[in-house]
């Protein structure tokens, strides 16, 4: 914000917009200051297209290239609710802004205004990025992203005086109320876009189902679960529909099972095949969708999911989708080829974080930080800690803290946000759809300053069934308090997100249907096994919450398994959308309001590489749920069944706590009835292994 003594730069040419201030103050403008610190050796400097007196419009790019930040830390909308819906907020001790939302669209801003808002600058705009008065060593900004008035009720004093009929009887008035009067004229009135639910999908990357704070077993200490399921529902038996990223992700987005799904393995991604996805599902009921971070759905497509991360998103049905690699992949070239790494290189900090996280296979670019193959050499044998799982090693820069990935993901969620829908008035009028993409507990498990305090004595369970894991007690233990402070990190970030869409989108987190989840689990040790891809239940099982309209009975834990899958379902359904005939997701709403399962069973397997397993999941009565699973060519090597390379099987219980015990001598009809489901190879394989039937 510029000094009152300054000199300000004339209007000049700046054409005020012939419109009035909304008559609802609820209606707040929508916007951020963006200032380039020019004393920073480490920031861009602004381009020279970015120079101009106060109220010039300058390219967008100009509010959100590399190198600006908000120094006041807060939207317009922050500061014109958080002090009481006032137009005139205090911005700094003894200086207000004006933030006046107008009825054509526009925002009327001054800056260096008295509490009265007497201002000595200021303009009326529309949506774009303009130039404000700069401070010693600053450059200030405002992205303008417009505002809309709120409907108000179209219902007046006359109305309701209309509303009663005069009618008379020995001389007395007699009055009756005709309420259809007001409510057929209140239904006429027109409505916010907020009259139609926003949805919004964040997925973490390698979550597993009890590290989401809230299993008392485990000290976890992230909030945003206990957030969602305070004003809504949790399910404790989620699973996803492959345990491994690109399958994972893909079916959902297609809203298929893996087995109807075409994307079997890592390396292959949607837009090669000829399948809608939910979200032109979405789309085409009016939806407009946006997508952040590493989507996973999009490999194999020829230049990658390019610089600037939008190949093949308008192939997925994304009206603004950016994406990004992931930490094991963003560093393949010797340049940056996605926005993650072109945003670490106009920082100055490639090298440095191309160093720290390495590069699948870890060959030619080892990460210095963390053990760089898939089997650490122990005296009680080969440990499984899967490559850069185990990161002892502490940064000397500590360059994570600003340049990790999620928090990039975070900068460039919001920023797609602002600048492609809240700034695009033909957006701003449909109700929107959101992807949001974390890493997560994906490694390299590198922690921040922040989580390597908070964990130093943090005590968390160990590995169970893990007699090698057992026989290393220090390498378990840390590499359990790494994926605590990375699951922790990425809690903060979706609170912050949450924190602004509630801020920043119409109607705020009341209007939008929440869903938290992820693509798989880890096995953290369980096992003795790290990383996912097996049918165990730290692999498979992963958190799932939920929130917002037309969700009942808030506050819910609920323990009938459900699929990730049907997300999908859940959202084309809330939309009024339209599924393809080859989509299978179904909507989760009779079971989440009525107690209606919606499937009979909850399917999953793999088949990439040397995994080639197929998984059930089946609620038997009340109070036991069982697991099936058929392995061909033997189940990956674990201490839950005998390590072989011929074909297996198994029935296990379920628990609260995972996989429970084996019970195929007493459930071989379940178990009959559950490979029943599964392909005739899988039938074929593993049939003459159930008790009874060579």
């Amino acid at each position: 914000m510029a000094s009152a003594s300054k000199v300000f730069a004339a209007l000049g040419g700046l054409t005020l917009a012939a419109a009035g201030p909304c008559s609802n103050q609820a209606s707040w403008p929508m916007g951020t200051w963006n200032v380039y610190n020019l004393t920073s050796e480490a920031a861009p400097m602004p381009a020279a297209s970015c120079s101009g007196s106060f109220g010039n419009k300058v390219p967008n790019e100009c509010c959100t290239a590399a190198g600006t930040f908000n120094m006041l830390g807060q939207s317009f909308a922050k500061f014109y609710v958080g002090q009481g819906n006032t137009n005139c907020p205090e911005v700094i001790p003894g200086m207000n802004a004006l933030l006046q939302c107008n009825d054509d669209g526009t925002i009327t801003y001054g800056e260096d205004c008295d509490s009265s808002c007497n201002c000595q600058s200021k303009m009326t705009v529309g949506p774009g990025c303009y130039k404000t008065n700069d401070m010693p060593g600053t450059q200030w900004y405002i992205s303008a992203m417009g505002c809309q008035c709120t409907a108000e009720a179209a219902v007046t004093c006359s109305d309701v005086k209309n509303a009663y009929k005069d009618s008379k009887c020995c001389g007395m008035p007699d009055k009756a109320f005709d309420v259809g009067m007001l409510s057929a004229k209140a239904d006429a009135a027109p409505k916010p876009s907020a009259a139609k639910t926003n949805l919004l999908l964040i997925t973490y990357d390698g979550w597993r189902w009890d590290w989401d704070g809230t299993h008392d077993n485990i000290d976890m200490r992230g909030t945003v679960v206990n957030r969602i399921t305070a004003k809504g529902v949790r399910f404790d038996k989620a699973y996803s529909p492959a345990p491994v990223c690109a399958p994972s992700r893909s079916a959902m987005a297609m809203a298929m099972s893996y087995e109807e799904s075409p994307v079997k393995r890592n390396g292959l991604g949607v837009p090669s095949f000829d399948f809608q996805t939910f979200y032109t599902s979405l789309r085409n009921a009016g939806y407009f969708i946006m997508g952040a971070g590493k989507d996973h759905i999009r490999q194999g497509l020829a230049g990658g999911i390019g610089l600037d991360g939008k190949n093949g998103a308008d192939r997925l049905g994304w009206d603004a989708g950016i994406g990004t690699d992931d930490t094991w992949e963003f560093a393949k070239g010797d340049l940056p080829g996605e926005p993650y790494g072109l945003w670490l290189y106009n920082k100055g900090m490639w090298d440095e974080m191309v160093a720290e996280y390495g590069t699948y296979p870890f060959t030619t670019k080892p990460s210095s930080l963390c053990y760089n193959a898939d089997y650490l050499p122990t005296d009680a044998g080969d440990m499984m800690v899967g490559a850069s799982n185990w990161c002892p090693n502490k940064s000397s820069g500590m360059y994570v803290d600003e340049y990790r990935i999620d928090f990039y993901t975070l900068y460039l969620a919001r920023t797609i946000f602002g600048k492609y829908y809240l700034a695009d008035p033909d957006a701003r009028s449909k109700p929107w759809m959101y992807h949001l993409n974390f890493m997560g507990g994906h490694p390299p498990m590198i922690m921040t300053s922040e989580g390597w305090a908070n964990t130093a004595d943090r005590i968390l369970p160990s590995p169970v069934n893990a007699p090698i894991f057992a026989a290393n007690p220090d390498i378990s233990t840390f590499l359990r308090k790494s994926y605590t402070g990375l699951v922790e990190d990425v809690d903060g970030l979706t609170n912050n997100f949450l924190d602004f869409v509630d801020g920043n989108s119409p109607g705020g987190l009341d209007n939008i249907l929440v869903f938290l989840t992820a693509d798989h689990g880890e096995l953290l040790g369980d096992f003795d096994l790290t990383r996912k891809q097996t049918q165990h239940e730290p692999s498979c099982r992963v958190p799932l919450a939920v929130m917002g309209p037309g969700i009942k009975g808030a506050g819910r834990v609920i323990k009938y398994p459900v699929t990730t899958l049907d997300i999908a379902g859940t959202m084309m359904e809330v939309a009024g959308a339209t599924p393809a005939d080859s989509m299978s997701a179904v909507s989760l709403m009779p079971l989440i309001n009525d107690g209606t399962p919606v499937r009979t069973m909850i399917t999953s397997g793999l088949t990439m590489g040397t995994k080639d397993f197929r998984v059930r999941w089946k609620q038997y009565n009340s109070t036991t749920t069982l697991k099936f699973f058929c392995c061909r060519g033997g189940c990956p090597a674990s201490t839950m069944v005998p390590v072989t390379t011929s074909d297996q099987v198994g029935l296990f219980t379920v628990t609260d706590a995972g996989d429970g015990v084996d019970v195929m001598a007493s459930g071989v009809t379940e178990a009959l009835e559950l490979l029943g489901t599964m392909s005739q190879d899988f039938q074929d394989a593993c049939m003459p292994l159930i008790p009874g039937q060579r």
